[in-house]
């Protein structure tokens, strides 16, 4: 569902997104990032929710319009995650992503992946 859709949402008064760790009572998250041949960093969060449920959160791009991904750079241009069941999950679905959408072999993804 898109923000602009979605009442009385929390709002961050630093980003001025959508404050989604009140929203979903997140408790971590992880960075999942990918460094690009431009030198460009390529960021996901694997966020994790206080009822055991996980999501990727991540800006606005190009390719991170997929449905999976919880958009949260403006309120109106918000959407809802799709929750993941476990960490596991949700790594898995960042590396797809990433793999899909550069077409990464497994050796490649493996030596650009940078983890936190």
């Amino acid at each position: 569902m898109m923000g602009e859709n979605m009442p009385n949402l929390p709002i961050d008064p630093y980003r001025g997104g959508v404050d989604t760790h009140h929203l979903y009572k997140t408790v971590s998250h992880g960075h999942f990032d990918v460094l690009l041949d431009d030198g460009s960093l390529v960021e996901l969060m694997i966020v994790e929710c206080a009822d055991g449920r996980w999501y990727l959160e991540g800006a606005p791009c190009e390719w991170l319009s997929a449905p999976e991904v919880c958009l949260n750079l403006t309120v109106a241009g918000f959407r809802e995650p799709q929750f993941l069941a476990s960490e596991d999950e949700a790594t898995q679905l960042a590396a797809l992503l990433f793999k899909k959408h550069y077409d990464f072999s497994e050796e490649e993804f493996a030596r650009r992946f940078i983890q936190d």
